[in-house]
């Protein structure tokens, strides 16, 4: 069901979740996924508890994933959403409802029309499951004629309109050109389309000069000539060449390694100038004295500035309320990404900093979506390109000293141990389970397949003995130490037998008998893969085969088992 707002979503969810009353057991590892990342009192975990899901930009991208996946295998029934989700993501749904509700002032590029609504309305009917596919469409009133036309746009309506040739757009970059005669400073106090125009006229002209220096000729006119403005209004063209040409100005009175770097930042040109500068300032006053290679000291040292990232046109809106129109509540940037980096489960970050904000859940929201808007984006950016850029000026200054250069991935993912930060980086979505194996692994285990080896020693029982893992971090496990580039039922298929590694339960057991094997008998799913002797449990399958041999008992095949020496070997069984 696709809403208009992020609101509407929520609310149209937690209807459907309301409504429904039959249970939905497939989606219990998805509950306790989310649960685990958001924290119980979240509006998606009583949501899902129901059958439905909600998604939006508001919520972290594991969990999104995780949602889309529920989608393509089956197992989540109802999930509403913006039109983010339909633009981006092809999933196999039955029926598309488009609850396309205006409100005041909503910009018109928000609205279901043309070509967004014609991605929305794709997605129904999945492609070699079904012949046909169902579109609902809501309104708030009696149906018109109007409803119908708005399900089959014609051409113009569907057409590609650059965004540079807005009537707002063409008025605001012509003021500015004529502040750039004055002062060439001018472009860099530009906002806007404008600003975005000037940021791509600077980086193509710092892309040139640096792929051709000899050659380079700057020259705007091609450069705006290769825009799908150009091609849509020469009026707009006229408009837009006299400031590309001011940027051209701008761009050659800069310094060459200061300009061909600013565009690196991935902001505009106004804030790379700024924090340019910023930084050539911090690593001026590095003495030292500090370990600026650690991730928490580096966050200390850049920590007095993250307000200020906060004033940059590209920041996120940095929002805190007791109700959600109500008073403002105070939260200190530094302070919410160091609890951040140290391990705070989202639930412990809306006790710390929200704990007068009522009810728990809209505390909980509010942690959610600073963390993903600014922890896992901005934050992580801003601040690894300001660490990029102070790293290059303390080599420019031929200092030893270096920030800590991992520090946008510690502040993306929430982690502050170089294990922690590893794991997450190979695939795990739980930042407790990270952090928790970064302080219990061996010294020696370093590295990514170091880690994986010591855990593959480990069985599933160990994992939730020792770590305490959940249903959907022991899934992520099976699948983290499954042994890479190999494939037991493609062997099973082309050799007629597959060999698993096995765990002993028993010492020196008697290995004839009617064999068996299946998960263990009364343990939580997932569980682990036993070998039953006569009934009897004798090994466990190791846990990095668990994964490929889970993938041929789901088969169905009928198996032939036998035990040689510390192995399971798995044949097909034959048809006579």
């Amino acid at each position: 069901m696709v809403a208009t707002t992020k609101l509407q979503a929520q609310s149209l969810a937690a209807a459907l979740a309301a409504s429904n009353e039959v249970e939905h057991p497939r989606l219990s590892s998805l509950v306790d996924f989310v649960r685990q990342q958001l924290g119980p009192e979240h509006p998606l975990v009583q949501a899902l508890l129901g059958g439905a899901a909600f998604h939006h930009a508001g919520l972290p991208v594991e969990v999104l994933e995780a949602l889309e996946e529920a989608v393509k295998d089956d197992s989540l029934p109802f999930l509403t959403c913006t039109s983010t989700l339909t633009d981006g993501v092809n999933l196999p749904v039955r029926t598309v409802v488009l609850y396309d509700q205006s409100y005041q002032g909503q910009p018109e590029d928000s609205r279901l029309r043309g070509a967004r609504l014609v991605n929305a309305m794709g997605r129904a009917g999945r492609a070699g499951r079904e012949t046909e596919g169902w579109i609902v469409l809501v309104r708030a009133a009696a149906p018109s004629s109007q409803d119908f036309d708005d399900l089959n746009p014609d051409a113009d309506e569907l057409a590609v309109t650059s965004s540079l040739i807005v009537e707002d757009a063409l008025v605001s970059v012509a003021a500015l050109e004529r502040s750039a005669r004055e002062d060439t400073d001018a472009i860099f106090s530009a906002a806007g389309v404008a600003a975005d125009f000037i940021s791509f006229v600077w980086l193509m002209l710092a892309t040139d000069e640096t792929e051709s220096p000899e050659s380079f000729s700057a020259d705007v006119e091609a450069i705006v000539g290769s825009t799908l403005m150009a091609s849509q209004s020469l009026a707009a063209r006229a408009v837009y060449e006299p400031l590309a040409e001011a940027t051209k100005l701008a761009y050659l009175a800069t310094e060459p390694t200061e300009r061909r770097r600013w565009p690196r930042t991935g902001t505009s040109i106004s804030t790379a100038r700024w924090m340019d500068h910023l930084a050539f300032r911090l690593a001026s006053e590095v003495d030292g004295s500090q370990d600026l290679g650690s991730p928490s000291v580096a966050l200390s040292f850049l920590g007095p500035y993250l307000p200020t990232l906060l004033d940059l046109p590209e920041a996120p809106k940095w929002e805190f309320r007791v109700t959600p129109r109500g008073q403002d509540v105070s939260v200190g940037p530094a302070d919410l990404v160091r609890s951040w980096m140290n391990g705070a489960s989202l639930p412990d970050l809306a006790e710390q900093f929200l704990s007068a904000v009522e009810p728990p859940s809209w505390r909980l929201e509010q942690a959610v979506t600073a963390v993903t808007n600014h922890c896992e984006h901005y934050f992580a950016w801003t601040v690894g390109a300001l660490v990029d850029l102070i790293n290059l000026h303390l080599e420019r200054l031929d200092s030893e000293e270096r920030l800590c250069p991992e520090l946008s991935g510690y502040i993306r993912y929430g982690v502050k141990d170089l294990r922690a930060l590893r794991l997450m980086r190979s695939g795990f979505r739980s930042r407790r389970l990270a952090n928790v194996l970064a302080e219990s692994a061996p010294i020696e285990a370093e590295s990514v397949d170091e880690l994986r080896s010591w855990l593959a020693e480990l069985s599933i029982g160990d994992w939730r003995n020792q770590f305490a893992a959940t249903s959907s971090e022991v899934l992520d496990l099976v699948d983290f130490t499954r042994v890479r580039r190999r494939s037991l039922l493609r062997s099973l298929l082309e050799d007629g037998v597959a060999r698993a590694s096995l765990s002993w339960i028993e010492l020196n057991p008697e290995t004839s008998g009617s064999i068996a094997l299946r998960s263990l008998d009364g343990e939580t799913p997932p569980a682990p893969l036993v070998v039953y002797m006569d009934e009897r449990a004798v090994a466990f399958v190791a846990s990095g085969d668990h994964s490929d041999v889970q993938s041929i008992l789901d088969t169905g095949f009928g198996l032939e088992l036998n035990i040689e020496s510390d192995e399971l070997t798995i044949g097909l069984l034959s048809e006579d």
